[in-house]
């Protein structure tokens, strides 16, 4: 279904205008700016949109009422007739059907025949890119097998509520958010286990048991209190000596004044010498026992120290390589999360392939919609215009007619592709262009129509 013919008379910029396209699918409309271009587009607006479409002043300056009437339909098979009457109170809607009939709810048959971007594609362009997306997969089918999507991930996400494209991105969202934990643990188990490896040998040194170096040192103890039993011993007998030479040298010199005292001074020197002479035998014997060497702990403690060593440094190793096995299992759970969102990415972009775009080049992307592999809101205005035409027909409204109001934006070429986009998908595009060649499209001065070209 599309316009077969429009009449407009005292609207906006027109004062009286009358269009029949024909089959032509593209109708350009020129002129200079201001001529009423724009209000042709704006009075089929008008007429189809709704109450909500009417500007505050829709009547040509002037004049006291105004009207458009739009026959619907195919060429020679027109199947409604749309007139919307301006005055200054307000306007008023009529639909009559083919065969002269009436709609009791005209506003509500038009709502179901026009498509939400039919009279602004560009809104397309002004969505925000999650409403872009939402609206590209609306009209974008999708072949998603959730058993394949099972058996890639080995997890069942299927009961999801939302169409192909949310459950495409539920599932690589879950493993993104998998990937950063995993990951994170990864990264925690691995700067452990190399800090651990810093202060351990790469290659574990052998265990030593210190017990026999303990009882070693036990033994050796007992021996060092002996040896102290023994010096102690004969210190006293040295300084007993030291006493006995004293008493006997002094006893030695009272000899020559104490003759009196000579028998008993006689006696005391036999004594003292005899003590002298086993002091003398006992020192000797003390010395032939080894006194004159004492035992020290040097050897053993030097040998208990370099097993302590090695033993911290096996210790070191055990726990490293503990660190280093988890630090290990951490990094492979996160190499298959990994590989499963890889999996996940590989089957999108394999249902993305197989998919019917409105035109070619547009993507799913994360969280917006690309146009060869770039963010759409990056392509030129030329280009937005055009996919978003294509989006427009693609969404398939029942009436088959698109408003572009900004054609000067479309070159040459541009324009060719418009026509045949409009010819392969039967649609007819409604274009306002700035010129004055009267010989290119429908021609409008000041509110009317001047020309209008007849080639299709």
């Amino acid at each position: 279904m599309r316009i077969i013919r429009l009449q407009a008379q005292n609207i906006l910029r027109l004062v009286a205008i009358e269009i029949v396209p024909g089959d032509k699918p593209v109708i350009q409309l020129t002129g200079k700016n201001g001529a009423g271009k724009s209000s042709v587009l704006n009075a089929i607006w008008m007429a189809l949109g709704g109450e909500e479409t009417v500007p505050s002043k829709p009547i040509h300056t002037g004049a006291k009422k105004g009207s458009v009437e739009i026959d619907l339909g195919e060429i020679d098979h027109p199947q409604y007739t749309v007139k919307r009457s301006f005055t200054e109170k307000g306007s008023y809607l009529t639909v009559t059907g083919k065969e002269g009939e009436s709609f009791p709810s005209p506003q509500a048959l038009l709502d179901k025949l026009v498509g939400d971007l039919t009279f602004d594609p560009l809104e397309f362009t002004r969505m925000r890119p999650t409403l872009q997306l939402e609206e590209l997969a609306r009209i974008t089918p999708l072949d998603v097998d959730k058993k394949k999507l099972v058996d890639l991930t080995g997890v069942d996400l299927t009961l999801t509520r939302g169409g192909p494209l949310e459950l495409l991105n539920y599932y690589e969202e879950e493993f993104k958010n998998q990937r950063t934990l995993v990951g994170r643990d990864a990264d925690k188990a691995r700067t452990a286990a190399d800090l651990a490896w810093k202060d351990a040998p790469v290659v574990p040194p052998k265990a030593v048991t210190t017990k026999e170096l303990i009882e070693r040192r036990k033994a050796r103890q007992a021996e060092h209190v002996m040896w102290v039993g023994k010096r102690d011993r004969n210190n006293q007998l040295m300084r007993d000596v030291a006493d006995a030479r004293e008493r006997y040298e002094r006893c030695d010199k009272e000899v020559v004044d104490l003759e009196r005292r000579l028998q008993e001074a006689k006696k005391n020197s036999a004594a003292y010498g005899a003590l002298v002479d086993f002091a003398s035998t006992v020192h000797s014997a003390a010395i032939a026992e080894g006194l004159e060497q004492e035992p020290t702990f040097d050897d053993i403690d030097a040998e208990m120290e370099k097993a302590e060593a090695s033993n911290k440094l096996a210790a070191a190793h055990a726990k490293a390589k503990e660190l280093e096995d988890k630090a290990q299992s951490a990094e492979g759970i996160a190499a298959g999360v990994l590989e499963k969102l890889g999996a996940i990415r590989s089957y999108r972009s394999a249902v993305q392939t197989a998919a019917k775009f409105p035109i070619e080049g547009l993507a799913f992307g994360d969280g917006e919609v690309l146009l060869n592999g770039l963010p759409f809101r990056q392509a030129s205005d030329a280009e937005q215009l055009r996919v978003s035409i294509a989006v427009a027909m693609a969404a398939n409204p029942k009436l088959r007619v698109i408003r572009v109001r900004d054609g000067s934006l479309l070159d040459s070429d541009g324009m060719k592709m418009l026509e045949e986009l409009a010819k392969s998908r039967d649609f007819q595009v409604w274009i306002e262009t700035v010129g004055e060649d009267k010989a290119v499209g429908v021609h409008i001065e000041d509110g009317q129509v001047v020309t209008q070209a007849q080639e299709g």
